[in-house]
């Protein structure tokens, strides 16, 4: 056995033996020789580092046209609803000044002034 034996740093190894092939069986009618051959196995090595794949330029660029597409639709309609719009500053603080004022409805004035 070549237990032990380090092989990494060869580029070929050839390994030499024998196969013997032999039927055991308890039936008497069937007979086969043995037959034994030599066989002889050679094994080299392709130690190369894996190179990614390549992705092919026109699809690079396609996809970058699509993704700039999407983009500037959904800015689109982002603007088209109004998300962009500023409010006005004036208008704002003017909104806040303000105080409430208590008015009387229409339905009011009618049932504070039935009697009961």
């Amino acid at each position: 056995m070549l237990a032990g034996w380090d092989y990494r740093d060869f580029d070929r190894v050839k390994v030499d033996g024998t196969a013997t092939l032999f039927l055991r069986t308890h039936v008497p009618t069937i007979s086969m020789r043995n037959h034994t051959v030599r066989f002889s196995v050679d094994v080299d090595s392709e130690l190369t580092e894996e190179q990614p794949p390549e992705i092919a330029l026109w699809l690079v660029l396609v996809a970058v046209a699509a993704g700039l597409l999407l983009l500037g639709l959904i800015i689109l309609l982002l603007w088209k609803c109004g998300f962009f719009r500023r409010a006005n500053t004036r208008a704002m603080y003017e909104a806040k000044g303000q105080k409430a004022e208590m008015r009387i409805q229409p339905s009011e004035t009618k049932r504070l002034t039935d009697d009961y």
